[in-house]
Order: C-alpha cells, then sequence, then structure tokens
C-alpha cells in the first residue's frame, strides 16, 4: 500500500484533506493536547487517546489532521455517519496499526456496540496499535454503560479539546477567510462574532454564505456589507 494511504470502507470514502495541523488555530488551553497528537502521529508517546469536547470545537479536524501524518495504513470512521451501523464493524479493526473512531458517543448506552468496543480496545493494546478516538464527553460522563469499558478508556491518556476564546475565534476565522481568498480587516470578524453564533461550524458557514453573497454584489466585506447580509432575506 502506499504510504500514507488510508484504509476506507464502502460505507465512508470521504476525506477531508482540508484539515491539517497547519491550519488548525490551538488556542492557549489546547496546548498540550495539540502537542500529544502531533506525538501520537509520529508514533511517539501514549499509543490510544481519548479526546473529548462539545461539538464544533474541531475533533473531527485533529483526527483528520493526526491521520494525515502517519506514514503507515490507516482507518477513519466516523460512527454517527455510518448507515446501518452493526456491533460486528469492530471485528478486525485491531488489525490495522492505526485507527481512529470519531463520535464515540453515538454508541454510548448500546450494550453490544459497547461490548465489542471493549474486545476492539483490547486487541489494539495487545498489537501494539495506535487507537485515537473522539466524543462529545469524559469517558465517565458519556453514557457508556459497560463498566470494563469506561476503566479501559480511562486508563490511557483522555484529554479535553477546550472552545476557542473569543479573541481566539476572531483568529481563527480571519486565517480560515485567508485560505478561502477572502479580504476583510480584524473589525469585521469581530462584528461577525458579536452578532452570529459563536460556534466554530456556524462561522465558517457564515463566512462561505458571506463569500457568495459578496460574489453576487461585487462588494468587500465591511461591517456595513455584513450588517446588511445579516438584514436580509438570504440570511437564514
Amino acid at each position: 500500500m502506499v504510504s500514507g494511504e488510508q484504509l476506507i470502507f464502502d460505507f465512508f470514502r470521504t476525506i477531508n484533506t482540508n484539515f491539517d495541523f497547519e491550519n488548525f488555530l490551538v488556542g492557549s488551553k489546547n496546548l498540550e493536547v495539540f502537542s500529544v497528537l502531533k506525538s501520537w502521529s509520529s508514533g511517539r508517546g501514549s499509543k490510544i487517546i481519548y479526546l473529548w469536547g462539545e461539538s464544533s470545537v474541531g475533533k473531527t479536524h485533529l483526527l483528520h489532521s493526526a491521520l494525515k501524518m502517519i506514514g503507515e495504513r490507516s482507518i477513519y470512521i466516523p460512527l454517527k455517519e455510518v448507515e446501518g451501523l452493526e456491533p460486528s464493524l469492530f471485528s478486525g479493526l485491531a488489525e490495522v496499526g492505526v485507527l481512529a473512531l470519531d463520535d464515540v458517543d453515538s454508541i454510548s448506552g448500546k450494550i453490544e456496540f459497547e461490548e465489542s468496543l471493549f474486545n476492539l480496545f483490547n486487541l489494539v493494546v495487545s498489537n501494539g496499535a495506535r487507537l485515537i478516538l473522539s466524543a462529545k464527553d469524559h469517558p465517565y460522563r458519556q453514557g457508556f454503560v459497560l463498566k470494563d469499558l469506561i476503566s479501559r478508556l480511562n486508563s490511557h491518556s483522555v484529554y479535553k479539546l477546550w472552545k476557542l476564546a473569543d479573541l481566539e475565534k476572531e483568529k481563527a476565522i480571519g486565517m480560515i477567510a485567508t485560505r478561502m481568498g477572502i479580504k476583510a480587516d480584524d473589525l469585521v470578524w469581530a462584528y461577525i462574532l458579536r452578532k452570529s453564533r459563536r460556534d466554530m461550524a456556524s462561522l465558517v458557514d457564515l463566512l462561505k454564505d458571506l463569500d457568495e453573497y459578496s460574489l453576487k454584489h461585487n462588494r468587500l466585506l465591511t461591517v456595513p456589507f455584513v450588517r446588511d447580509f445579516l438584514n436580509s432575506d438570504d440570511f437564514k
């Protein structure tokens, strides 16, 4: 297999190659976990990492970024997006050297899935494989019912990914806009943050809408222009 190639199952073929460590705004609270994940990608440090945090803080971004640096076969599975998900999915995955399971909270409380994940976890440990998991909450609070699974998850590296502070979000919006070819001054980003939903997913969607709206009207992004857009019928 080609070095760095990811093995993708039929149920999920799209890997977001735009995600990498370089375009992730770390934030002051996430410096340690960011360093740990880069070490994980290089085969150093903890082999198993459980990453948790609320929606839109960048968990999926970091999972993609970590796998992008891997120089061996790897599999990424977004559990909440898999249609007809069965517990048997986890069978045989431990044979893969590097594995990322996104949104494991989507199987919490489902005992057959938890037992299957528990067995996979033990095989990953015995095989010396690398595993990274993401969820919305800490293993103790995520809603898992299998106590042995909770114990296993908590026995390795558990890190919270914190949301960015407001000034960091402004910087992140500006960085994303630059990558999209959108030009505006910092006053625009500050205004957007004050007047829109504050999670990063919503902010990125708003940037896309603003970019389309500015092209349609052949105008640059300014505070008055953004205000007009937010008050227009085009903004939903």
